[in-house]
């Protein structure tokens, strides 16, 4: 049958490419498949030896952190994007992904920070653009809550809630590999309103 086909090439994929402990490359390219077949339990392992056996490479930090994003441990994948950005500051991608985790964790100004300096360096990645603009109406969104006078608040006019969580629940309903993320700041959109609500005295 078609089920019992697909584990036997998945058997003969792992066998033919199963990795020695000290070959780095094959195991971070096994953690890595494994990572995006949403198998974490047995990525993480690899993942996890290949980057103590060459922590000098970038990507294996990265690679690492965005499982690490998938198990919902941000703050551990903060630490790797920023390792893999003090061995590759032009490392574009690893920018991106720390902005992700840093607004994951509500830290909007931090991801702000990631963002544009990934733009910097690579003024034409679509991704960081579209997080930036995000985040930056977010950032607006919480600037209404703050009293007069604060310094996240200074400038702002208006929060384009509704657009916003209009653009966010499209891109959550989508099969993005940062699905989740999205997914999280709608949670975040959710507080927004709340203590909207609340300071308007609404219901």
């Amino acid at each position: 049958c078609k089920g019992a086909t697909l584990v036997a090439r998945d058997h003969l994929a792992r066998s033919a490419i199963a990795p020695p402990p000290e070959r780095p490359v094959a195991l971070h390219y096994l953690g890595v498949v494994l990572y995006q077949r949403n198998r974490l339990a047995e990525a993480m392992p690899l993942l996890d030896r290949a980057t103590a056996l060459s922590p000098e490479e970038p990507e294996y930090h990265n690679n690492r952190g965005l499982a690490l994003v998938a198990l919902q441990r941000e703050s551990e994948a903060i630490a790797e994007y920023r390792r893999a950005l003090a061995l590759k500051p032009t490392h574009a991608g690893a920018w991106n992904n720390l902005g992700l985790a840093l607004q994951a964790t509500g830290d909007v100004a931090g991801a702000i920070d990631a963002y544009r300096e990934g733009l910097r360096i690579a003024p034409d990645f679509a991704q960081l653009h579209w997080n930036l603009s995000l985040a930056l109406l977010l950032q607006g969104c919480a600037a209404l809550l703050k009293p007069p006078g604060h310094p996240i608040a200074a400038g702002a006019a208006s929060a384009p809630l509704p657009a916003v969580r209009f653009l966010v629940e499209a891109a959550a309903t989508e099969q993005l590999p940062d699905r989740t993320f999205y997914q999280r700041t709608l949670r975040m959109l959710e507080l927004f309103e709340r203590q909207g609500h609340r300071q308007r005295g609404e219901g």
